[in-house]
């Protein structure tokens, strides 16, 4: 249990750092040389030395993530950690990508063989939403063609699992437009936030239905009456796990 939790918490930090580099690169690369100086007042870059502390910090951890690596290629023999793993390599200021060796090449060898006929993607029926939607941003993150047709299939099981009139849930329903863990199970923020990330990464289109269902979810989740219709609604802002339940 122990060797999950670092794991895990190696993970998450990884996925906070490496978004930093990413956007800082492509701040400096979009930055004209002439006009620098213009550029730099608005365009905010991490301080030289915190942007070289974290680099140091993501390479420990992804040495970290080599080294507990199962001879399969997964992590924890789990399709949702072994996703997030990728996308730690994939999306870090090493710009790894499946030309570097097996241990790219291998976890997403692994992700493709938990692939199910409904679309979904995960090694059991239990959290396939949440295995589903990392598993379609990391393949998503690779940059490979050749996955198109199984991101596509994952988005189709996501939306598949929004609760709507499929479910006979009509707009007044506290539950409608939000995800869960499948069918008509009580949906959350949780799910409901893997699952948009996922759809929003992998470039479902901003008119598809699935967008406005999720808004009119997530209003109504928060405590905000201007825009939750339920009688619950207060004003101090925050969110709870799903309308009308914080455990």
């Amino acid at each position: 249990m122990r060797a999950f939790v670092w794991l895990f918490t190696t993970l998450l930090s990884l996925l906070i750092v490496v978004p930093s580099h990413a956007a800082e690169d492509k701040a400096k690369s979009s930055v004209d040389k002439s006009n620098a100086a213009t550029n730099a007042a608005v365009v905010k870059k991490i301080a030289p030395e915190i942007s070289e502390q974290s680099k140091r910090a993501a390479d420990e951890g992804l040495h970290y993530l080599r080294e507990h690596q199962a001879a399969d290629g997964s992590w924890s023999n789990s399709v949702g950690i072994t996703g997030l793993a990728v996308r730690a390599f994939l999306e870090s200021h090493r710009g790894y990508n499946e030309t570097d060796g097996p241990f790219i090449q291998k976890p997403i060898k692994f992700i493709l063989s938990q692939v199910r006929e409904n679309g979904a993607i995960s090694e059991s029926i239990q959290n396939e939403n949440y295995n589903t939607a990392v598993a379609i941003t990391a393949l998503q993150a690779t940059g490979n063609p050749d996955y198109q047709k199984v991101i596509k299939n994952g988005q189709d099981f996501l939306k598949k699992h929004q609760i709507d009139e499929g479910e006979e849930y009509t707009r007044d329903h506290r539950y409608y437009g939000g995800i869960g863990y499948g069918g008509d199970e009580r949906p959350d923020l949780s799910n409901q936030y893997l699952a948009l990330e996922a759809l929003k990464a992998t470039a479902v289109d901003p008119k598809d239905p699935v967008w406005e269902k999720a808004l009119l979810f997530v209003n109504r989740s928060q405590n905000r009456s201007e825009s939750n219709d339920q009688s619950w609604a207060a004003n101090d802002g925050g969110f709870i796990y799903m309308p009308g339940n914080s455990p």
